[in-house]
């Protein structure tokens, strides 16, 4: 017998309505048309109090360290701005060309390592490559100190770009933490640092100016450098002192503060798919998402160093800019804050970055229309308020719309050198002071670019979502799997003989290789119905097996142990689910073996509930009643208990909320097989004195009928009359 075998975490390329298919490893046969089919709803895994315990270490201690990098990445990236203002330029003796030179040097190392940053968390301990591109690039901080030519500057702030560009790990770090529901507004928590830092570097600009300037020789700028560069030394040892490894490490090896909790491992880190990269790039949708993001690189980049040199030219005394320069950012900060639980509640993103785009243009009218420095600094506050919301929200787009972790990398990557090639673009066109015309019309206009492209992605995926529903509809019509699935999603399809313990095995493997981890879930989905054909009544070769004892029981059960060796072999806790039968719950003299068959399901379900106190794996079973699916509607033999106008037949997404509702409701312990005859209401089936399947889908109007088919096989009793016969 053979079975598809799926092991994913899919993500539709829908938006706004974006849902997410789980099926870590679904088997279905595929044998007469017999397919893989997985439910459209949002699927969490179930939050234990346990897990529950653990989310709140992770927000407690990763989610802090790693934000403490970004906050310190961006405070040592921009505080150049504010030495600048203290009198850096005029000391070292650079004009004004050299120094926007020093500042494009930044991005170029940054663009330079990126890719590399992404490999070498794979190949180290994450704590040594995030915590010590913290402290080499705390290090370098404090090196600007000694710059004394323009040579100087120029290679410390490449060295500070190469640096740096190894902390985006930490945002990359923080999604194999957290599962996908709970990233947005952790990657909030973590951007939002970014704000903060441009704030915090404004006040200690203005304590430092006022207090310590010619203190014990030095300028004030030079103690800028000193004091946030031994902040950053002091912050990066933390980091190496306390931050665990990826997930998939810590199962393996454990960590001193995660000693039996490595078994949330929630995201895909799997090796590169080479054939998605090229699936992403012939994707206009990656070209589009880059040029809606890099809209706001000029800001976000380029204003981090120039926001100080810009509120200077509003006529503001050096303190004053230290002072009014924070002002800005808090707003930024503010905005971050308040659109990304928008966002979670709306569930919608095109129109929310439209109208932060538009809200930054509103902030730029104003800085090229006034020389009011009131009303020029609500300018500034107008355009970063647009902006940090802004790029969160074109991240997790970005992040939703395209499916597959490679291709996923693949956009985020190109989107990154867009970015960062329109900061170098902003560190040179904004030369001419006071008003800036040229810098502020040409980032209007990359902004205009982006808003275009957010329109064209939208009417893109409304268009591309109705199409997909209607493909969808017409293959489930016909019970078909959609061929384009392996580009759209990060799925491992496979072809499996059931009955062969070596094939499923190789299973398991093939996916560990695909997606670098054992599976969460485990659906044991492959099964066969035959009324006649090698069946109880129908003998056939002496010689063969009954195919229906070789897959409906023996197949769950062969496929629970490996799925059990494979979780305790990694240390982690799991979910087994058995689709069973109310024919578990009854007798029927026609089906004896299909019945004999969830009989035995039901029995072994409920023998391995005590696994779950013992091992953390929990074993359930749903028992659905009738279900309209093609096989069995579409099939003479099978339907003839049925009459297709009177019964009531539930729908395949009534078994997978069921589903899902064992994945995620605590109340539902190891060993429950949960009854599904209603299409809303389900029951626990109880071990002993069970009333029977209860609810429209558990009756069959022609039983009769049925039991008259095998009145054939008993001679002379075939002239018996059926009335009154038990089938159930």
């Amino acid at each position: 017998m053979e079975a598809g075998v799926a092991t994913c975490v899919e993500k539709s390329d829908r938006d706004p309505e974006h849902h997410e298919k789980v099926a870590n490893i679904t088997e279905a046969s595929l044998h007469k048309g017999i397919g893989i089919e997985a439910a459209d709803v949002r699927v969490v895994s179930p939050k234990s109090k346990e897990e529950r315990r653990l989310v709140r270490k992770i927000d407690t201690l990763i989610l802090p360290l790693l934000s403490g990098a970004i906050f310190f990445a961006y405070l040592d990236r921009g505080n150049i701005g504010n030495a600048r203002i203290m009198g850096l330029q005029k000391d070292i003796g650079i004009d004004n060309s050299q120094f926007y030179n020093c500042l494009m040097m930044f991005f170029l190392g940054y663009m330079l390592v990126e890719l590399l940053a992404g490999i070498l968390l794979r190949k180290l301990p994450a704590n040594l490559v995030i915590g010590c591109a913290v402290l080499l690039f705390g290090v370098l901080a404090a090196c600007f100190t000694a710059v004394e030519s323009y040579a100087s500057l120029m290679v410390l702030r490449l060295l500070l770009g190469l640096a740096e560009g190894t902390s985006y790990n930490a945002y990359l770090y923080t999604s194999l933490w957290y599962k996908p529901h709970e990233l947005s507004r952790r990657t909030a928590a973590v951007y939002g640092m970014s704000p903060i830092a441009g704030a915090f570097s404004g006040l200690i600009s203005y304590g430092i100016e006022r207090n310590l300037d010619g203190a014990k020789g030095y300028h004030a700028w030079q103690w800028l450098f000193i004091i946030e560069g031994v902040l950053t030394i002091t912050f990066s040892l933390f980091i190496i002192a306390l931050l665990p490894g990826l997930p998939d490490v810590v199962v393996k090896k454990g960590q001193f503060l995660f000693p039996h909790e490595g078994e949330r491992q929630v995201s895909d880190q799997s090796g590169v798919r080479y054939h998605q990269v090229w699936i992403a790039l012939k994707d206009p949708k990656l070209y589009l998402c880059a040029l809606m993001i890099a809209g706001f690189g000029p800001v976000i980049q380029g204003f981090s160093v120039l926001l100080p040199t810009f509120i200077k030219e509003f006529n503001f005394s050096p303190l004053q800019t230290q002072l009014f320069s924070m002002v800005p950012y808090a707003f930024g900060f503010a905005a971050l804050v308040g659109m990304s639980f928008l966002s979670d509640y709306l569930n919608h993103r095109a129109f929310l970055i439209f109208g932060c785009f538009a809200t930054s243009l509103v902030g730029f009218v104003i800085l090229l229309a006034t020389t009011n420095k009131v009303a020029l600094v609500a300018g500034l506050c107008f355009v970063l308020t647009g902006t940090y919301p802004g790029t969160v929200l074109c991240v997790v787009w970005i992040n939703t719309i395209h499916g597959g972790f490679t291709k996923r990398a693949t956009a985020i990557w190109i989107s990154q050198i867009f970015i960062q090639s329109y900061a170098i673009i902003a560190t040179q066109v904004y030369d001419t002071p006071p008003r800036y015309y040229k810098g502020h019309g040409i980032t209007m206009a990359l902004c205009v670019v982006a808003m275009v492209a957010v329109v064209v992605m939208y009417f893109i995926m409304k268009r591309a979502n109705a199409q997909r529903d209607a493909k969808a509809r017409e293959l489930e019509a016909n019970g078909e799997i959609d061929p384009r699935m392996e580009q759209d999603f990060e799925d491992l399809f496979l072809r499996v003989d059931v009955t062969d313990w070596n094939e499923l095995e190789n299973a398991f493997k093939e996916s560990n290789a695909a997606f670098g981890a054992e599976p969460d879930i485990v659906v044991a989905g492959a099964g066969v119905y035959k009324p006649s054909s090698n069946s109880f009544w129908e003998d056939g070769d002496r010689n063969s097996r009954y195919k229906v004892l070789d897959i409906d029981p023996v197949h769950p059960i062969k496929l629970t142990r490996i799925a059990i060796r494979h979780l305790a072999q990694a240390r982690k806790t799991g979910t087994i689910i058995h689709i069973s039968s109310i024919a578990g719950q009854r007798s029927s003299v026609v089906t004896p073996l299909y019945t004999a068959s969830k009989h035995g399901v039901n029995s072994f379900i409920r023998s391995m509930g005590s696994l779950e106190a013992m091992a953390g794996i929990r074993v359930l079973g749903v028992a659905p009643g009738t279900v309209g699916t093609p096989l069995f509607t579409g099939h003479p033999e099978a339907s003839r208990f049925l009459d297709l106008e009177k019964d009531t037949l539930l729908a395949p997404e009534h078994v997978a909320n069921a589903m899902f509702a064992l994945l995620t409701e605590p109340q539902y312990k190891g060993g429950t097989v949960l009854e599904i005859c209603h299409e809303i209401k389900w029951r626990e089936v109880s071990l002993l004195n069970d009333p029977g399947p209860q609810g429209p889908a558990s009756i069959t109007s022609r039983k009769s009928e049925a039991i008259k088919g095998i009145l054939p096989y008993l001679g002379e009793w075939d002239k018996v009359v059926v009335e009154g016969v038990r089938s159930d």
